[in-house]
């Protein structure tokens, strides 16, 4: 594990700075307003469960929310 990505997934101010991404892309995947903030609200769950991200922050959260929609 790169500690460098794990310090950012420990970090409660990149997750803030990325909410109004993780929501965005979530209301571009879904017609639905309502299931896009529950798929946001989804794709974090997993985030805070899952493995630290390999890569980019904004590239693994994002992977998450798409595989989510799916």
């Amino acid at each position: 594990m790169n500690p460098r990505n794990r310090s950012s997934v420990d970090d409660p101010a990149r997750w803030c700075s990325d909410a109004a991404f993780v929501r965005g892309l979530a209301h571009k995947l879904l017609a639905d307003v309502h299931g896009a903030e529950d798929l946001a609200q989804e794709a974090w769950l997993h985030a805070l469960r899952g493995p630290a991200p390999r890569g980019g922050f904004r590239t693994w959260i994002a992977a998450i929310v798409r595989n989510l929609a799916i």
